[in-house]
């Protein structure tokens, strides 16, 4: 007999034998930037793969595909660097069955983003307590290319958010240089942008939004957060 499905809501600490049917919105490899990106494991939304069990998962992970989920464990959520407001995290381990399946009939948001207003930004800034999201309309973008390696070594991104305050996303790494190929290849001058899991941090009295290696970049019409504002941002340049 097929064991019972649960929510994620019904989730509660320790091995959980019964299934639960999710989706996964986004997945990243995380590292360590301050021990040489060592890399620590690949996060989803509200679950782990430690990284012993890479290897195990990695070919399994689709972006906005369901899957069953069963035999994993279940713990406190960290109250530092949080990525949802779920009081617990999903973690996969050598027993964990994860199947792929159709579209079932309950309804799975295929995006959900946490947009924290300029105020909200500020309070949690230095607090290392959460990685919200941020919306907003982009004024410029400049890159830093570093001639000695060859590589994008940052790009900052001004853009403007609650009523027309600007604040600076800050990109390094590879992150930074995936970013600057996107906008070579992609969007060269996109009008709104998405950036998921920012840190945000006050230096020399400016707020700036770090990204980090699980920030994704979503642009104008790439998903319906950011479709919604493209539209009105077209709207108001045909008033004029």
């Amino acid at each position: 007999m097929a064991a019972p499905q649960i929510s994620l809501s019904e989730l509660r600490p320790g091995r959980c034998a019964r299934i639960v049917v999710t989706r996964l919105l986004r997945f990243w490899e995380a590292r360590n930037a301050k021990k040489d990106g060592g890399l620590m494991g690949s996060s989803l939304i509200q679950a782990s793969v430690p990284v012993h069990r890479l290897n195990t998962f990695r070919e399994l992970l689709r972006e906005g595909a369901m899957y069953e989920l069963s035999g994993f464990d279940v713990s406190r959520s960290n109250n530092h660097f949080k990525l949802c407001d779920s009081v617990v995290a999903i973690w996969l381990n050598e027993f964990t069955k994860m199947v792929e399946v159709p579209a079932v009939a309950n309804h799975i948001p295929t995006e959900m983003f946490r947009f924290r207003s300029v105020e909200q930004l500020m309070s949690l800034a230095n607090t290392n307590v959460e990685l919200p999201d941020i919306i907003g309309k982009v004024s410029d973008i400049r890159t830093t290319y570093n001639d000695h390696t060859q590589t994008t070594q940052r790009v900052m991104v001004n853009i403007r958010v609650d009523n027309d305050a600007t604040v600076c996303v800050s990109v390094f790494y590879s992150v930074a240089e995936l970013l600057h190929k996107r906008l070579e290849h992609g969007v060269v001058q996109p009008k709104v942008m998405v950036a998921t899991n920012i840190n945000p941090k006050f230096v020399g009295g400016r707020l700036y939004l770090n990204a980090t290696f699980g920030t994704h970049f979503y642009f104008d019409n790439e998903v319906a957060a950011s479709q919604r504002l493209f539209e009105e941002y077209l709207s108001y340049l045909s008033l004029f």
